[in-house]
């Protein structure tokens, strides 16, 4: 699983209106969603200024770890990019994290939406950040 988000979103949005804050917040969710669709992962669930995504499933790919990976590389790169055209147009400093969270999972599709627990345990998982889970890689630019 793979974790991303804004680091300080709502301070960097705080004096802007709502429609500024959405034309800086999603070409960058549009970045994420990208080089997670690059590398044939799939985005479970976009929160605010965030994103979770799953690799090896729906679709099974016995590198799915490292499809996870390069994807989350791809990311940074991507948002690199982004924070320096956000830096030189707005003066606002942009920084995405990422979080890869791996291991056994059993993955559920619930109409368009997909649910998971980790094996053996049958108990659902609820989405929540990736550096308040004890097992991650961070990857910050």
């Amino acid at each position: 699983m793979l974790f991303a988000d804004l680091k300080g979103s709502t301070e960097l949005i705080r004096d802007l209106d709502p429609e500024a804050a959405q034309h800086l917040l999603d070409p960058a969710l549009q970045h994420m969603m990208a080089a997670v669709h690059r590398f044939e992962g799939t985005v479970n669930q976009v929160l605010g200024d965030g994103i979770m995504a799953l690799f090896g499933a729906p679709v099974a790919h016995e590198e799915h770890a490292v499809r996870a990976c390069y994807a989350a590389l791809a990311m940074q790169t991507a948002m690199r990019r982004y924070a320096e055209e956000v830096r030189r147009s707005h003066g606002l400093e942009m920084q995405a994290r990422v979080g890869l969270n791996s291991g056994e999972v059993v993955v559920r599709a619930i109409g368009n939406t997909y649910t998971w627990t980790t094996a053996p345990s049958a108990r659902p998982r609820t989405w929540r950040p990736a550096w308040s889970n004890s097992r991650h890689l961070g990857v910050s630019g």
